[in-house]
Parts: C-alpha cells; structure tokens; sequence
C-alpha cells in the first residue's frame, strides 16, 4: 500500500483512480497506472553502463597478483594502490545499488548526496577506479611475462600444450577459472536460445508490443552470442601472455591482439549510444518553428496542461513525440522559449512548489493550466485541434481566449529517406489538419507595470492567491515579503507602458514610460544572481508573483537593465585547481618518477 501511494502522487491521480489502486485487482491496477504513464516517455534502452570484458579480467588480474604472498608483481606500496582502487571500486558498485544496498543509505545522509537523482551515477567512480585496476593487470602482466625472454621453439598450440603439462600455481588456477567462466557462459546462451519465445511472451508482460518483443528477444540472444565470443578471445589472449607464448620480442603481438580484442569490444558497445546525422536537415524549418522563432522572448510555448504532469493534450503519440524532439532540439536551436521542462533531474524546489499549485488533477482543474500560462507568458500552446473547444469550456470558461493559430498535419520530412528518430518528421500547414497551434489571448506580456500590488504574509499565501479564481493577475502584481515597496496607488490608474528593447539570455534592457509609483514586473525567473539598474542606479530586485523577477519606478522615463552577475569564487576555485595540476604536472615532468621501495 505504501508504494502504491507513493506511485499515486507521483502521478497525482485523482482520488477515484486512488481508491481503484488500493481495493482494485492487479489487471485493474497496472491498467490505472498505464493510463496515467500515457504520454511518458518511456525509457527501453540500457544505461550504457559497461566497463569492458577485456578491461574487467585485467582488473581482476591485478587484484588476485596484489593478493600473491611472496609472488606478487608488485612492490609494497603498489599492492596497497591496487587494495585501495579495488575497496573505492567496491564501495561505488555497492552505493550504485542505490535503496538495496546498505552503502547507499548511510551516504544518503550526508549533506548533498540526497541530491543525487538516481544512485547508478555512483558507477563514474567504479569506472575510473577499474580503468586503474586494468592499468595494474598489465604492468603485471609486463613485468611478469612479456619482459621476461623466453625462446619458443613450436608453434602456439603446441607450445600451450606444452605449458599445461608443466604449469602449476597461480597461472594454472587463472586458466582454470577462465575455462570454467567460458563453459558458463556458453550453457547460460544455450538456456537464453532454447528460451527465446518465453523471453519474448515476458517482455510482453511488461507493457512490449508483440511486434517489439521478438525482435528485443533475438537482439538479447546476439548480444549474449558476442559476450561469449569476447570472453573466449580475452580469456585466450591472455593464457597466452601466461605461457610465456608471446614474451620478450613477441611482446608486441601481445599488444596488437589485446587493442584490437579491446577496440572490438568497446566498439561494439559503444556502437549504438553514437547517432550521426546532418544537422542542417534535422532542423529544417517548419512553420510551427519559423512562427516561434520571431520574437521568441515575447511568448512562451506549451504542449502539456502542466510542464510536470502526465496530463497532455498534443493528440496522438506521433505529434506528441515530435513536440517532445522540438522541446529538445529545435526549439533550443532557434531560441523558442517554452514553459516545458525538458530535463531537470532535481527541479528547484520553487519551481516544484510552484507548478504543483497549478496542476490540474482531473477535468474541471483545466483553469489552472490557463492561469498558469497567464501567469508565465504562454501564448502558444501545442495541441489536438479538437481540444480548443474543450480549452476554452474548462480551461477558460466565457472568456473564449483559445483560438486556432494555424492547423498542422504531420508527415516525414522530405530530406528523410526512411524514418529512424522523431526528428524525421515535420508539420505542414491543412486547414483541415488534426493537430493545431492555439493562440491564448489572454497570457500576460513578458514586461508590464502594475500600480497595485500586494504584499501576501508569507509564500503559501502568495501561491493560494496566484491560484485563486478570484483573483486577477492582469490588474496586480504580488511582491514577496521580503521585497517591499512604497505604497500603491488606490483605484483604476493607468501605470504606463513598458518595452523590452534588448533581451539576451544574461542581460535584458527595456524602456519604460510611467506615469505614477509602480512595480515593472518581467515574467522571468528570479535569482539572487540577477542584478537591475535603473538609469544606472543600483536598484533592489523584487521578487514578483514567486517565483518572477521585477523593480519598483517611480514617475518618468526610465531605463532599466537587468544583468545576471554570479559570484566570482567558483571561477577562483576552478583557476586555482587548474594551477595546482598544472605545477603538479611539471613536478611530475621535471623532478622525475622514483622507483619504488621494495
């Protein structure tokens, strides 16, 4: 019950779907669930977490010779270098294991670390201490057995046959442990085969279409195929490097065969997380993105009724996908401006308290996704062409501020030859399209003043007012507490006007003609950061509606800048490491490397 609560806020159900969570059965439940993950991306692929195969049995070498007594390659102070890398490389796979491991949980409590968004990101560490260990597994392996000149007489089989007869010790328990890892490997892909069509019947337990499965199903057998062929060319490889088969000026085929067992390898797995394509034809204009892009700092753009919810309203799963590439590639591209939230692992907590407020939870909340988008400048909305009528019902009852821009229909773009990413598509203008792109009349502008404002106790009131049907954004301006102003005025008075003659994403101008005491507020997000001026005086920055930036005027002609200034220690902190590595470096190049102590 306590995890299907937790998913249940997660996915801010309404209260019916609730109780359908909790009483319903397991078809009923996964069903709710499924409906509310609509229009979620969902994530399929691997993490591409792999460190190698070739790399993992050099790290293993080198901790199995560190644990040699007497025989080890390694001097004293190595072998505690190849203990230490390998208690920082099992501690990050312990803490990677996130809530199921103990490690986790104590680092949890640490300041900071409960920022992290998912604990695999504790495997950066592994890796780096496994490339080390690798590094060790070869000067062991140098010192050990290529170095040392041996005359082989026979060829390589029959030198290894040879070596088995006489080999004893550690080399003969390395080769043995290598033929035992093959044989399982090649029995785990002879289940894997024989169950192929039950893998694919599970995977389409978990949600898989029947035409995806199968093909998941073959691709996990191949994968498994090239895992056991890797392993038999490494474990090879380096039986080879024991029998002493390619030492003294063999040595070199040594290294030949192991980067190029090594490039195979990595390239493989590295094979599918490289995509190439001409950005000029990804984003190619379309007349959703060449209207956007005009003046992107008058308007803001949406596809969803709140940028945190699963609630969309974009139409069907193509068009929704292609809004979510636009999100990520052209709309950035081009300096659209949008409410959407692409990716944000750790959202602020005053964007999350913010957009909470405005998050509709069933039908009759549609109007908060309208005053959410008053609130933040959003005039476009992405969206179904038939939804308008229904926007303009709920969302914003009487007020008919929702109207169809231009009607789209969707399609592949002309320079793609065969669709592979959502960026293959485009939208061009039908008046009969299914898809459209709404104009919300009833957004505030990016800059506006206010005379009357108010000053709510503390942020909850703020928020509770902001929500309010009763309250209108358009006629004030609320000012946090810790921010005031003069007194307002009293009545219907016209404050002036304002306009943005220069915006850049770290300095914004504008121009502003007033005509009694009054707030400028710009539907910005605020920071500490972010310094104003007005005339070039200094002035205090307010902090607007909660979460946007604004400045109190008086009467006249004003210029007001705002320009992001962060503190300078960070770029201090950054130069001084820089300096240290770089003396270090030098010391390293110029005193010269002392052999260690035995």
């Amino acid at each position: 019950p306590q995890v299907r609560a937790k998913a249940a806020t997660d996915l801010r159900m309404s209260p019916q779907d609730l109780k359908i969570l909790q009483n319903g059965d397991e078809a009923t439940r996964n069903k709710i669930v499924e409906a509310y993950k609509t229009g979620m991306q969902r994530r399929n692929n691997s993490s591409g977490e792999y460190a190698g195969l070739l790399i993992s049995l050099l790290a293993i070498f080198a901790l199995t010779n560190a644990g040699r007594s007497g025989q080890s390659p390694y001097s004293r102070s190595e072998r505690k270098a190849v203990w230490f890398w390998g208690a920082i490389a099992l501690g990050s796979v312990l803490a990677a294991w996130g809530r199921h491991g103990f490690i986790y949980r104590l680092l949890y409590q640490l300041p900071y670390f409960s920022t992290i968004r998912n604990p695999i990101k504790f495997l950066h560490p592994f890796h780096i201490a496994w490339l080390i260990l690798s590094a060790y597994g070869l000067e062991a392996m140098t010192r050990r057995y290529l170095s040392v000149p041996r005359t082989r007489t026979k060829g390589f089989v029959d030198h290894l046959k040879m070596w088995w007869s006489k080999v004893v010790g550690f080399e003969k328990r390395w080769t043995i442990a290598s033929a035992l890892a093959i044989v399982a490997a090649i029995s785990t892909l002879a289940i894997l085969g024989a169950n192929q069509n039950n893998l694919a019947a599970h995977l389409q337990t978990l949600g898989f279409t029947p035409d995806l499965a199968p093909g998941m199903a073959r691709f996990c057998l191949g994968e498994m195929i090239w895992f056991v062929v890797i392993l038999i060319l490494s474990t090879g490889a380096l039986i080879g490097i024991l029998s002493g088969a390619w030492s003294g000026p063999r040595a070199k085929w040594a290294w030949i065969f192991l980067g190029a067992i090594l490039l195979l390898d990595l390239g493989h797995s590295d094979r599918p997380w490289i995509s190439y394509f001409n950005y000029k034809e990804k984003y190619v204009m379309n007349p959703v993105v060449q209207f956007l892009k005009q003046d992107p700092h008058e308007h803001r753009v949406a596809t969803r009724l709140s940028p945190i919810g699963p609630y969309t309203i974009s139409g069907d799963n193509d068009f929704r996908s292609l809004c979510h590439f636009w999100l990520q590639n052209d709309f950035p591209y081009n300096d659209v401006q949008t409410i959407e939230i692409a990716q944000m692992p750790r959202m602020p907590v005053m964007e999350r308290t913010f957009f909470n407020y405005f998050t509709p939870k069933n039908d009759s909340e549609w109007w908060l996704s309208a005053r959410l988008w008053k609130l933040t400048n959003t005039r476009f909305i992405l969206c179904a062409a038939n939804v308008v009528p229904l926007l303009n019902q709920r969302a914003a009852p009487n007020a008919n501020s929702f109207g169809i821009k231009a009607r789209l229909n969707d399609g592949l773009k002309s320079t793609a030859a065969r669709f592979e990413d959502w960026g293959d598509l485009t939208v061009d203008l039908d008046p009969n399209g299914p898809f459209a792109l709404v104009e919300f009349t009833n957004a505030l502008p990016r800059a506006k003043l206010f005379a009357n404002w108010q000053t709510p106790n503390d942020d909850k009131a703020t928020l509770e007012t902001l929500a309010s049907k009763t309250f209108d954004p358009a006629q004030q301006v609320l000012i946090a507490k810790e921010t005031p102003v003069s007194t307002p005025a009293t009545g219907n008075v016209d404050p002036g006007t304002v306009t943005i003659t220069d915006y850049q994403p770290k300095y914004v101008k504008l121009q502003a003609s007033v005509k009694t005491a009054a707030v400028m507020l710009l539907n910005d997000r605020t920071d500490p950061n972010w310094k104003v001026s007005v005339d070039g005086t200094p002035a205090s920055l307010l902090r607007c509606n909660y979460l946007m930036r604004g400045v109190f005027l008086p009467p006249g002609e004003h210029q007001v800048e705002f320009r992001f200034q962060p503190p300078l220690l960070t770029l201090y902190v950054s130069m001084a490491a820089w300096a240290g590595g770089i003396l270090l470096a030098g010391y390293l190049i110029f005193a010269g490397a002392k052999k260690p102590k035995n």
